[in-house]
């Protein structure tokens, strides 16, 4: 497929998800996220990166998703609004991340399910008014650009990433310690082999690197990532918001109980 025509529809797929994930939860709102968006309000009104005046004291998690949500914010938007704006182009971008690296694994089957399932997750739609969906597709894009091999787009996500949550790092340890590991490898084949048997190295390696993940890992670092998100969807506010965010969890934790039993 051309590069202009691939373009053009991954800026379809995002437009498309984000429309309709904003039409369903534009509403959308619970309490945690209202301590980063004080901290927007104050820095627009310009009381500085503080949730109290004259208070020089971090509470929020995400220090990049404030001072994004500020700069939007100074511009008259809403700034809840805003936050669930970028919230679906979030989770629209981490779809396609995910699509590209099913398209590099040669896995197109993987590819269109990330493409399709990613997009529609419960956890996912709970913290839309939040960091985590730009965090998340911060992630998703650091793997991505590592697989495509563009290491300085890997190292800007993983340090935004580091940037929207702390625990990013984990991320940037992880992606560096991929990049030590096989960059002595890859040079030693560079001199070694030609072009043509270069990039089909590459694809070779690429795939045996995935395939050695066994269903079991997959099944324990997909509960490790989504620990966290689930903890932020309960600390929402009582009532039905916290009865559909328990449920969501409840419902997830059975899917990784069966999953990780039928892998075994």
């Amino acid at each position: 497929m051309p590069r202009t025509a691939s373009i053009l529809l991954c800026c379809v797929y995002i437009a498309v998800v984000s429309v309709a994930l904003y039409g369903l939860f534009y509403a959308w709102h619970y309490d945690d996220p209202f301590i980063t968006y004080r901290y927007a309000t104050n820095l627009v009104r310009g009381a500085g990166f503080v949730y109290n005046t004259g208070e020089r004291v971090l509470s929020t998690t995400s220090p990049l998703f404030a001072v994004l949500l500020s700069g939007i914010g100074a511009l008259g938007v809403d700034i809840p609004i805003a936050a669930n704006v970028i919230g679906c182009i979030s989770v629209a971008a981490g779809g396609l991340c995910l699509w590209d690296i099913g398209h590099r694994w040669r896995l197109p089957l993987v590819a269109w399910a990330g493409a399709l399932l990613y997009p529609t997750s419960l956890l996912l739609h709970v913290t839309l008014s939040s960091e985590t969906p730009l965090y998340l597709a911060l992630c998703l894009a650091a793997f991505a650009a590592y697989y495509r091999a563009s290491y300085t787009l890997c190292a800007l996500a993983c340090g935004l990433a580091v940037l929207t949550r702390g625990d990013g790092i984990l991320v940037a340890v992880i992606m560096g310690a991929l990049f030590v590991w096989h960059a002595p490898l890859g040079a030693r084949r560079a001199e070694s082999d030609g072009p043509s048997q270069r990039a089909v190295v590459r694809d070779r390696d690429i795939r045996r690197h995935c395939s050695g993940l066994g269903p079991t890992r997959l099944a324990l670092l997909w509960c490790a990532a989504t620990c966290d998100t689930s903890g932020q969807a309960r600390s929402g506010s009582d009532g039905d918001e916290h009865t559909v965010c328990r449920r969501c969890h409840q419902v997830h934790h059975k899917l990784v109980e069966r999953f990780t039993a039928t892998s075994n």
